[in-house]
């Protein structure tokens, strides 16, 4: 009868205080202390798990709190120290106390993890590279990604990227976050940034390991993947997130209904500094079109524009935005211009319909000669014989250098004139647009002189 009446108050203690919900571990009759290490300075510590995690009193007889219950709760580690109860193996403990000194005791060491929990729902890890994250780590359940390295294309130094490798505020982490957690189904921003299927967003230390470069940088991630199998994808480093955010993502300027094409003809950068890296995207034989723009005046020389390229946030030199009728060439120097093949008909529906419509357009007894512009460099075109044919391209390529390489060749060319380049020009808007408007004569006299 007494032990069943135990057993009924134990129950209904449970549930009335909803703080035990299982029987703690058996307590300690004796323990040993193998070990003492003590903190100079206190360690913020956070759970590590869903589980049950026991504070205990210093002789370990008693459990004083049951941390599940209280997962926001920073705790500061004094000292670690190894006991061995009961004879037994020894394990690790810290001991804990919280602000207030109201939660003190031991807590095995395995089922914390250093960190610090910020009002507004915010987690800091930063042993694990997560500077601050809207999922704690126990609801994490992916937890990688978060210290692996971080591909940066194009030419960069260690000490050019140094400006942006440093640490972002609290105040500044929680202004980017809180944006993209309640803006995940905004049109407005880039398709890149609106890509995921559960909530999640934070911002993690990822570093540049490359030839000559080792840097850790600030990234932006989301929880992206399916439910069944989700994971952290990084999107865009902290600093451009930070400057969209500053926009509220309204776009100045929206092209995705204009009959005009945004077009970034040359270099490209992620970082508002033309000196601190710059990329071109010669993967691509298409134009990169710009979908929005964000932003303009920013920079040291208030140069840059922030852009929604092709899904991604970059910033370009606005002046190296290009405005062309989608269906229409346009003329200068008696050259047209445009961003349409008009030797061949392939591909969708819509875009034989535009090179149709550009055909129409395109007069030839005017100027026999166009050039079609994509994101890295053209394709001239001559008239001849009565239809349009290639003569050659040219190609811009990044380079183990700050200079940019420039390729030359025909639809004849050997394989040498593809992989060499013939010139070397300065990572410039001027150079790279003045390669764009020079005269036919000037690369026909390089392509007849190899």
């Amino acid at each position: 009868m007494r032990r069943t009446l135990i057993i009924v108050l134990l129950t209904v203690v449970s549930l009335t205080t909803g703080k035990l919900l299982t029987t703690p571990p058996v307590y300690a009759t004796s323990e040993k202390i193998e070990s003492v290490e003590s903190y100079s300075h206190k360690q913020s510590m956070l759970v590590s798990s869903n589980r049950h995690t026991y504070v205990w009193n210093v002789k370990h007889t008693k459990v004083e709190y049951d941390l599940r219950e209280h997962p926001t709760i920073n705790l500061y580690a004094t000292k670690k120290v190894s006991l061995s109860l009961n004879s037994s193996p020894a394990e690790n403990y810290y001991y804990v106390q919280n602000y207030t000194h109201k939660i003190h005791g031991y807590v095995l060491a395995k089922l914390l993890i250093a960190g610090r929990y910020i009002k507004g729902g915010y987690y800091s890890y930063p042993t694990k590279g997560i500077l601050l994250s809207t999922i704690s780590y126990p609801d994490d359940t992916n937890k990688a990604g978060a210290q692996s390295a971080y591909p940066l294309n194009g030419w960069k130094t260690s000490s050019s990227l140094r400006p942006f490798a440093r640490m972002p505020s609290i105040k500044q982490m929680i202004t980017v976050l809180k944006f993209f957690n309640n803006n995940s189904k905004n049109h407005n921003l880039s398709i890149g940034l609106r890509w995921r299927s559960n909530p999640g967003v934070r911002i993690v230390f990822k570093t540049i390991n490359q030839p000559h470069v080792t840097v850790r940088m600030p990234v932006l991630q989301l929880y992206a993947g399916s439910k069944e199998d989700p994971y952290w994808d990084t999107r865009a480093n902290f600093w451009e997130a930070s400057d969209l955010v500053k926009s509220k993502a309204i776009p100045t300027t929206n092209f995705g209904k204009e009959s005009y094409f945004a077009v970034n003809y040359g270099l490209e950068y992620r970082f508002p500094d033309t000196s601190a890296q710059h990329s071109l995207q010669t993967y691509l034989r298409d134009m990169e079109q710009i979908k929005r723009i964000y932003s303009s005046g920013l920079g040291a020389n208030h140069n840059l524009s922030l852009v929604d390229l092709n899904g991604w946030l970059r910033y370009v030199v606005t002046d190296d935005i290009f405005y062309i009728p989608a269906n229409k060439p346009v003329l200068k120097d008696d050259i047209w211009y445009g961003t349409q093949d008009p030797s061949s008909p392939l591909g969708e529906k819509w875009i034989i319909q535009r090179q149709r419509t550009l055909l129409k357009s395109l007069n030839p007894t005017i100027s026999n000669i166009y050039r079609r512009i994509f994101n890295n460099g053209f394709t001239q075109f001559q008239y001849q014989n009565g239809k349009w044919q290639q003569q050659f391209e040219v190609s811009l390529q990044d380079s183990t250098s700050p200079d940019v390489a420039v390729r030359l060749y025909t639809p004849s060319s050997p394989v040498s004139d593809l992989e060499q380049p013939y010139t070397m020009i300065p990572p410039t808007s001027e150079a790279t647009k003045a390669l764009l408007y020079k005269p036919t004569s000037y690369f026909e006299k390089i392509l007849s002189n190899r």
